[in-house]
């Protein structure tokens, strides 16, 4: 079910987007009763992690989930490609699914506060 989506992210901005999960037949996956949680690593064999984006699951029945970075947290990366993913466990039952998963390349910023 996991789905692949690589994208660029902007140094010292602001990250907000919007992901919506959907089944192999295109249904919304229903997240009602999870929790969402991503990461984001140099490798995928990675201990460090980069970044931890903060999640809201905006409409469980939708699939909608919103993924977010602060521009303080963007500016302090400095990788040319790293790996993320997003993953939901359900609350009652400890089931996790892997959401979404990548590759980001980092977009390095030129203006800088300071």
């Amino acid at each position: 079910m996991t789905t692949k989506y690589n994208f660029t992210l902007n140094q010292g901005e602001t990250f907000d987007t919007t992901f919506t999960v959907l089944l192999a037949d295109r249904r919304p996956f229903d997240l009602t009763g999870y929790s969402v949680r991503g990461q984001v690593r140099e490798q995928y064999t990675s201990n460090t992690v980069l970044l931890q984006f903060d999640i809201e699951v905006v409409d469980p029945a939708s699939g909608n989930v919103r993924c977010m970075a602060s521009a303080t947290d963007t500016a302090a990366l400095s990788f040319n490609k790293a790996v993320y993913d997003l993953e939901a466990e359900h609350d009652a039952t400890g089931k996790v699914i892997r959401l979404v998963q990548g590759v980001i390349t980092l977009s390095r910023e030129v203006t800088r506060n300071g």
